[in-house]
């Protein structure tokens, strides 16, 4: 029902809430902030021929999008004809006025074409004029691509669902469903961090067959399932989408759905257990929302079954992560009922007490904290300032996003870019290795 850009995913993240009636509200950019989006569109178009690639302008195909109906600056087709047979060909509205006016006044075209300061409005609720699952359809996809006047683009989108909508969803047992942005060259974020630590949130890791489990995934996964945090495990969800008939054509499944399904599993399984990843097998999970569509073979009851096996294995997925909980609320009590009734600390407990204070105490003095390997270069080994300068060019290579991240002391919203936090991810590597 919600639709995404051409890089099959939304704009921005996504929650969606149950309510007692169907509204959107969207969290925006600043004036300022789409500004700065423009101006790098802008940019964009003036270097798309450049030669050299790591001077070209990256910026994401739903941003384009959006910034493209702000500014009112579209992609057109017209089609031609190849001796006799047409085809359609992609002609670029701000290419051909860059060409014809320049890149200063190409901006000066796009901003006033944009007219941000009359985008104020944030909220837009169901007229209860046209079917509600139409309209959330229809305006959702607008306010994604920023086709109304009156709205900026959105940071952050909230859907909130009517009970009406919801009937006999499963949603409604949620405080929330979040579709956070896709990952990109560098998935482990600070904004993906902040759910994948709340206890109450079980996260759903999309990928599709045929690369199942994907190499940003598997990285982003395995740098939270380490000693220190096991249990990320029992809310961790690997949900692979199968596309047409992948699993038949699994090698040695000979034709068979199930078997190539199970076939995959096993290699999704296998590549955690190579990675030493405590990834449960029971928490790897498919859903074909198209498997039977345009087949005459199947019926209703078909497509309702896979719908339900596939909630049963999210339930599934609640139910054991309860079971936890409440086996640590029982431990809780059981502890608190035995120092209550003055038995006290067990041994093992008194020893993790005694290593916390020893490695508390090491922190007070400074040269401990930050030793001088750290930071300064000694002969041919790197310090962990020029280890870093290295990683930061070669995972932003484009200078325009290092421009940007320049310009935000550190931080680039846009692309959920925060250098403060990959520099603690980025140490946090250097010390395992």
């Amino acid at each position: 029902m919600l639709s995404t850009g051409a890089g099959r995913t939304t704009i921005c993240e996504v929650i969606i809430k149950p309510s007692e009636k169907t509204y959107i509200e969207i969290e925006p950019y600043t004036v300022d902030e789409m500004e700065n989006l423009i101006y790098e569109f802008c940019e964009y178009i003036a270097n798309k021929d450049n030669p050299k690639t790591d001077q070209r302008i990256i910026i994401s195909k739903e941003i384009e999008r959006a910034i493209r109906n702000i500014i009112e600056i579209k992609l057109r087709s017209k089609t031609i004809y190849v001796g006799k047979k047409p085809k359609k060909e992609t002609i670029d509205s701000a290419k051909d006025e860059f060409d014809k006016l320049g890149l200063d006044e190409l901006k000066k075209l796009a901003f006033n074409n944009a007219k941000l300061e009359s985008r104020t409005t944030n909220t837009i609720e169901f007229n209860n004029q046209n079917n509600e699952q139409e309209w959330i359809k229809n305006t959702f996809a607008a306010i994604n691509a920023a086709e109304l006047k009156e709205f900026a683009i959105p940071r952050k989108i909230y859907l909130y669902v009517s009970h009406d909508v919801l009937s006999g969803s499963n949603l409604s047992q949620f405080d929330s469903v979040v579709d956070t942005k896709g990952l990109d060259e560098n998935p482990i974020r600070k904004d993906l961090q902040k759910y994948i630590e709340n206890q109450d949130t079980i996260c759903l890791f999309v990928t599709p067959f045929a690369a199942a489990p994907e190499a940003n995934i598997t990285k982003l996964i395995g740098y939270h399932l380490t000693s220190k945090s096991k249990d990320f495990n029992h809310r961790f969800v690997t949900l692979v989408l199968p596309h047409k008939d992948e699993p038949e054509k699994v090698n040695e499944c000979d034709g068979d759905y199930d078997t190539g399904i199970q076939i995959k599993t096993d290699e999704i399984q296998a590549t955690f257990e190579k990675l030493n990843l405590d990834f449960l097998i029971e928490n790897i999970l498919f859903y074909d929302a198209l498997r039977y569509y345009h087949n005459d073979i199947y019926s209703e009851e078909n497509i309702q079954a896979d719908k339900d096996y596939f909630i049963e294995g999210i339930a599934g997925v609640v139910e054991r992560r309860q079971n936890i909980l409440l086996g640590e609320i029982k431990n809780i009590q059981e502890s608190f009922t035995r120092i209550k009734s003055g038995d006290g600390l067990t041994v093992s407990e008194i020893e993790a007490i005694k290593n916390a204070i020893q490695k508390i105490k090491a922190l007070e003095n400074l040269s401990q904290r930050v030793p001088s390997f750290v930071y300064k270069d000694e002969g041919q080994d790197k310090g962990f300032v020029t280890k870093y300068i290295e990683y930061y060019c070669e995972v932003y290579k484009a200078w325009n996003t290092k421009d940007a991240i320049h310009r935000n002391f550190g931080f680039y919203e846009p692309r959920n870019i925060d250098i403060y936090y990959d520099m603690r991810v980025f140490a946090e590597g250097i010390n395992e290795n």
